[in-house]
């Protein structure tokens, strides 16, 4: 197994960057996405850490994977991911007809909370011609009475934390972090900084190269 280099990470953009492991540098053969092109990249051996850090962000976020979501038993047991659901617009008009949406290269449909405390999923029309948001509360209103307490319970779960923790155990490794700075600049380009709200944390820097002045 490589060297461990990294403790934590940070998901960040996917796009022109070396496709090296974020927490090792070995080559990578994996990326775990939290949204569209922002993750991490890893190897099989540091893939564990790489979804622990990307779950921790999105609890940080307030935000959850459609395909963690949708196992939970309001899915699992209605029929709701296939069924025609009804979506409340600003007006108050209520349209029929909407679907919960699926991910897709650029909507990875992620489970949110908004400004106002409701959690709501990514609704389609005419099969993703039209998206918007719509409250997990109003799924209720496709549902029998019976099923409504299954609704409830998706809420309170989402509220207490899907990944509550995967960000206590990412708390942790920052806490380590922290605490054991490890080498030295001049043995690698590893750097402990921190940051002024995610705290502590280790960025690879490349040398840097050139009319140092450029750089100044």
């Amino acid at each position: 197994m490589p060297q461990l280099k990294l403790l934590y990470a940070e998901p960040f953009r996917l796009v022109l960057i070396p496709n090296v492991c974020t927490y090792c540098s070995k080559v990578n053969t994996k990326v775990e996405c939290a949204e569209f092109q922002l993750g991490i990249l890893t190897c099989d051996d540091h893939k564990p850490l790489a979804v622990r850090d990307v779950r921790a962000y999105l609890h940080r976020r307030g935000q959850v994977m459609y395909k963690d979501a949708i196992q939970d038993p309001l899915f699992t047991t209605t029929g709701l991911l296939e069924m025609d659901i009804k979506v409340r617009r600003s007006s108050g008009a209520i349209e029929n007809n909407w679907k919960l949406a699926k991910p897709s290269f650029g909507n990875r449909c992620l489970v949110s909370l908004d400004d106002s405390g409701n959690w709501y999923m990514i609704a389609s029309l005419r099969d993703d011609e039209i998206i918007r948001g719509v409250h997990v509360s109003d799924l209720k209103m496709v549902l029998p009475a019976t099923q409504h307490m299954l609704v409830d319970r998706f809420i309170e779960r989402l509220s207490a934390g899907f990944y509550k923790a995967e960000q206590e155990a990412y708390l942790t490794a920052v806490a380590e972090s922290s605490d054991n700075p490890g080498p030295a600049c001049s043995e690698s380009n590893i750097y402990t900084i921190h940051h002024p709200s995610i705290g502590y944390g280790r960025v690879v820097i490349p040398p840097i190269k050139g009319d140092p002045e450029l750089f100044g």
